[in-house]
């Protein structure tokens, strides 16, 4: 057995053994070239191959977490067809339950689970029987877990090996290594093109600043002599509007281009939301729109109030734009249940009943000076609302999310931690 023990010829070997040396020596190959995936995607088609046509795995399912949100971030199997019949497994859920009571367990055999036919156990079988499951390996990211890997009974009907067990934590190992890599190359490079925009709307801002100086002024004057009578009226006018909507796109660019510290402080949560109401009202009534406020459980949050009025002021106003005459948004606030050994979060959600927002255009709205509309107006300027708003968020060491389907409406879902006692980022950060 020269593969296993050292010398003499693999003949005899490879025919007890098979191929079991090689789909070993594949995997490794496979970690060996896993530097050089750039995206996510691509890494977890292939290691759905390697882990079907190689390893002989007859059902695989990867699913990634976004732990902030407790939310599925990438649903994966092999085959593809499974997606629509497999759930993901919940991050609240039973099995990652189990995987947290046992930080130091690599990977777990569901032949092991004791008494399947009660409690926890018949949950975690029962949910995942269309894929026939026989182990899976958490995906282990720091302190919290990003990931879990469920496999099913090998093509073959073998058995899984300890050496095939081992061979695969390791694989699974370096898979989070990498995703956790990309991830943060991901935040870097939005970091570098946050800070060049933000150079260039800051002396965008300038300049325009200067120039406008000059051009307002000649509009007030030419205003006061005119005749009221004079058709000219109808142009200076239109000129005075534009010139401040010019201005509202200047103090958006400032905002975004800015290094800001929030200024933490108590904020109960029902009293921004009725000023938040108070705030838009007008623009409600004028657009016969409804809102309605949701706040099972009041509470109290750390957080800088300016800040977040403009954030949730901003998203309104964007659901106005897009809610039909006669329709209603509705702005829910809720504290998150607490994990032990994780901190506190809380959650924002503006949900509307509008038209909704293209799959071509969801990945793109978060993105400065992106906008789906002709012009702004004096409360949003011109593509900047969102990103100020991410920036907001980010300042506050949370997460926000946008869900839309055109014509049904669209949920923004904002994660906050309730008392976010590290330093925040600076502006850059988002």
């Amino acid at each position: 057995f020269p593969r296993l023990l050292g010398g003499g010829t693999e003949t005899l070997e490879r025919r007890i053994l098979g191929d079991r040396f090689e789909y070993r020596d594949r995997v490794k190959s496979f970690i060996d070239h896993l530097p050089q995936y750039r995206l996510i995607p691509p890494l977890l088609d292939d290691l759905g191959s390697l882990l079907s046509q190689t390893v002989k795995i007859s059902r695989v399912q990867l699913t990634l977490y976004t732990p902030s949100t407790r939310e599925v971030a990438v649903h994966h199997t092999a085959p593809e067809s499974l997606s629509t019949t497999v759930q993901p497994p919940n991050y609240d859920g039973p099995l990652l339950q189990l995987v947290r009571q046992n930080p130091e367990t690599r990977w777990f055999d569901f032949s092991d689970l004791p008494a399947p036919s009660v409690g926890a156990n018949s949950l975690i079988l029962q949910d995942l029987a269309g894929l026939e499951p026989t182990f899976c390996f958490p995906l282990r990211s720091a302190d919290d877990i990003s990931g879990i890997v469920i496999l099913g009974k090998k093509s073959d009907r073998s058995y899984y090996t300890a050496i095939d067990l081992e061979v695969l934590s390791e694989l699974f190992g370096q898979v989070t290594i990498l995703i956790d890599q990309i991830h943060l190359k991901d935040q870097v490079g939005v970091t570098e093109k946050l800070e060049s925009l933000a150079i260039m709307s800051r002396g965008l801002a300038h300049d325009l600043n200067n120039l406008l100086t000059p051009i307002n002024t000649y509009i007030q004057l030419t205003g006061s002599r005119a005749n009221p009578d004079d058709p000219e009226n109808e142009l200076l006018a239109i000129a005075s509007k534009n010139l401040t909507a010019i201005k509202t796109y200047v103090r958006e660019a400032v905002f975004f281009s800015t290094t800001l510290a929030p200024k933490l402080g108590p904020v109960p949560v029902r009293v921004l939301l009725d000023d938040l109401a108070s705030l838009c009202q007008h623009q409600l009534n004028k657009s016969n729109i409804a809102l309605a406020l949701d706040i099972p459980e009041p509470f109290v949050f750390q957080a800088d109030t300016i800040l977040l009025q403009r954030l949730l002021s901003n998203l309104v106003f964007n659901a106005i734009d897009a809610s039909p005459s006669g329709s209603s948004i509705t702005v829910r606030a809720v504290q998150l249940p607490r994990m032990q050994g994780r901190a506190h979060w809380m959650r924002f959600q503006v949900i509307d009943q509008g038209t909704g927002i293209s799959q071509e255009n969801l990945n793109r709205v978060f993105a400065p000076y992106f906008t789906t509309k002709n012009i702004g107006d004096q409360m949003r300027g011109f593509g900047l609302g969102l990103t100020i708003c991410q920036k907001i968020v980010h300042l506050h060491r949370g997460t926000i999310t946008l869900h839309s389907t055109e014509g049904k409406g669209t949920t923004v879902q904002i994660d906050l931690p309730v008392d976010p006692v590290d330093p925040p980022p600076t502006a850059s950060t988002s």
